[in-house]
């Protein structure tokens, strides 16, 4: 359980201090609306077990961590890791914990309100989508998390963090979650 909580904070805070001279959200969502976005698939590990996933070419992509898989563009980025069903035996209790962080982080001020929860699929797996705006820092954001029941032993979640219109305006985000593949 430390280590989900730790990897979500993590990748929050990450995000939360990255404000960027050069990537404007003018310039990403002019960028991402004038222009169709082309993936690039990314292999990678975790936990001893092998995944694929499309991404934009220009994501630079960090697979240092073998418990966590990493893509950024400033300010946009993408997180995967995998947690245990030991550790959480339902997806309701995953989702429970990530919103609970959520509230609790002061530096966001999220309240239960302000995170939405779906059910969608993803690829063959089945998933809840949270959506959270975080408008307190440095910059306006999005936060998408996507909790993928994966099999009888892990979930998968699929952090993508970055600018609302990034995410808002194009069909980048579907295209992303659904080239992700277990490789067997």
């Amino acid at each position: 359980m430390k280590k989900l909580i730790f990897i979500l904070i993590f990748s929050l805070f990450i995000f939360a201090g990255c404000e960027s001279k050069e990537n404007t959200k003018e310039d990403i969502t002019k960028e991402v609306k004038d222009k169709e976005v082309t993936l690039k698939t990314n292999e990678f590990e975790l936990e001893d077990k092998n995944y694929s996933i499309g991404l934009p070419k220009e994501f630079s992509v960090d697979v240092s961590n073998e418990e966590l898989f990493s893509a950024e563009i400033d300010p946009i980025g993408i997180y995967i890791y995998s947690v245990s069903k030991d550790d959480f035996p339902t997806q309701e209790n995953v989702v429970e914990e990530i919103t609970n962080e959520l509230i609790e982080d002061e530096d966001f001020e999220l309240e239960k309100d302000d995170i939405t929860k779906n059910s969608r699929k993803i690829g063959s797996f089945n998933a809840t989508e949270l959506k959270a705006y975080v408008d307190n820092v440095d910059i306006l954001s999005t936060a998408k998390i996507y909790i993928i029941d994966k099999d009888e032993k892990e979930f998968i979640i699929i952090s993508l963090i970055g600018y609302d219109s990034y995410y808002e305006e194009t069909d980048t985000v579907d295209k992303i979650l659904n080239s992700f593949k277990v490789i067997k």
